[in-house]
């Protein structure tokens, strides 16, 4: 317990004091206005859009945060939350408002927060279900009123399903339907989708082939170790979400779960078919896990100060965690033009991204050595490369691929260059005691 309380003072002391924030409850027109006020007050640091409008006409805001808020650069990875897609799960709505405050107005005085914001794009989406909000009602605790979209859809079991040929498929949502819209057109390396309910963190995949279960529904994805961490990220910088016990300060709230770590694989929990952060993984290049930050679905505006406080540190780390990774380029030898849609892997099982328009790619990973390999068309390059503990928190790994090209225009050979000591990675196990064993290895390698 003093090794995991270590690590929260840890994270207080690297992110630093800063200015707080208004933490309160706006529904749908005071939370436009709040947002224009805060684009207008940091036009340059700020972009102001809607993906979309929801069944009753609202718009799905969405504010960008960074150094270059307009258009994606090239060096600069693209980050996302998405919160209130349940409309009556507010928490994540009221923080992200509150973020964004933090982010634009410690700017200039706060060195942790002027390099996060200057080195990453982050995207603060504050309401995927403006309507259900609106229907949803103060102080509900545990309650289904406005959980829903204005057509009575859950969003959450809205998004294409892994497996249609066993599980009902639904026409997807205007609200479904601009997030993946969204989703597809920015590329996006990391995402958090904010819930409430509970405290813990949840991670892919949500769901399980249904002639393939388990005993316990446990199901990972090949990134399962990659995902732990990133969960655990979470996590450890809530107050208490990481420590053994009861999930909820209030009794009456608490379900039968106690996951080790404040963690658990999503179909381990609760089977969910058709939600989002399985689909960020399986058809984007982005991964997405969930956060259940509160016990109260919609907490009174007099708990909202205290709740913050528990979530304010891991809301800001889990951003942060884009900037473990390899990234880099992969071009045309012949004209030095970035190659759209070449795939990137490191070693064989785990998932491949695809470079985006300027052949730029980010790839998320853990500490270890790994062979990262790059393709197109019929050609492949690949290299072996080491993530140190030393530069862990600090460093991102630059890797770039030049592949050469004969005259009928197939790629035929390759080369790379690269400017990751580390731990050798655990075999993924399903029963409950070899898991405890995973979460406890991928752990200590991450707080060491």
């Amino acid at each position: 317990l003093f090794l995991y309380s270590s690590m929260i003072r840890t994270i207080i002391k690297e992110i630093g004091p800063f200015r707080e924030p208004p933490v309160k409850h706006r529904n749908y027109t005071a939370m436009t206005n709040y947002l224009h006020v805060l684009a207008d007050q940091f036009p340059n640091l700020t972009h102001l859009y809607s993906i979309g409008t929801s069944v009753q006409g609202r718009q799905l805001w969405v504010l960008t945060i960074s150094r270059f808020p307009r258009k994606h650069e090239r060096g600069i990875p693209e980050f996302k939350y998405v919160a209130n897609m349940h409309g009556n799960e507010v928490s994540g709505r009221v923080f992200l408002l509150s973020l964004a405050w933090v982010l634009l107005n410690n700017y200039k005085n706060n060195t942790w927060i002027r390099y996060l914001v200057s080195t990453t794009r982050i995207h603060l989406m504050p309401s995927m279900n403006p309507d259900g909000y609106e229907a949803a009602i103060e102080g509900d605790e545990y309650g289904i009123r406005g959980r829903s979209n204005a057509n009575g859809k859950d969003l959450n079991r809205n998004f294409p399903q892994r497996f249609p040929e066993f599980y009902p498929v639904e026409q997807p949502q205007p609200e479904t339907l601009a997030v993946m819209k969204w989703t597809k057109a920015i590329p996006f390396v990391l995402s958090g989708s904010l819930h409430g309910g509970i405290t813990l963190a949840n991670y892919p995949f949500d769901d399980h082939h249904p002639l393939k279960v388990t005993s316990d529904h446990y199901t990972p994805t090949p990134d399962n170790e990659l995902f732990v961490r990133l969960a655990y990220s979470y996590a450890r910088g809530h107050d208490y979400m990481y420590k053994k016990g009861p999930r909820c300060k209030e009794d009456h709230l608490n379900e039968a779960i106690d996951p080790q770590y404040g963690i658990v694989n999503g179909a381990n929990w609760y089977v969910v078919g058709g939600g989002m952060q399985d689909w960020n993984y399986l058809r984007t290049n982005c991964f997405e896990l969930t956060f259940e930050l509160t016990c109260v679905k919609f907490p009174n505006e007099t708990q909202l100060r205290s709740l913050w406080e528990e979530n304010k540190y891991p809301l800001m780390y889990f951003i942060k965690q884009i900037h473990r990774a390899i990234h880099g380029t992969v071009v045309d030898d012949d004209t030095g033009e970035g190659l759209e849609n070449a795939t990137v892997s490191i070693d064989s099982e785990m998932k491949v991204v695809t470079t985006y328009a300027n052949g730029e790619y980010w790839r998320l990973i853990n500490l270890g050595q790994y062979k990262v390999s790059a393709s197109f068309l019929y050609v492949s390059s690949s290299d072996s490369q080491k993530m140190t503990r030393a530069e862990a928190w600090t460093a991102e790994r630059l890797i770039c691929f030049t592949l050469l090209r004969r005259t009928s225009g197939i790629f035929a050979i390759s080369k790379s260059y690269s400017n990751i000591d580390g731990y050798k990675r655990s075999s993924v196990r399903r029963n409950s005691n070899s898991k405890r064993e995973l979460y406890s290895n991928i752990i200590r390698k991450a707080i060491l």
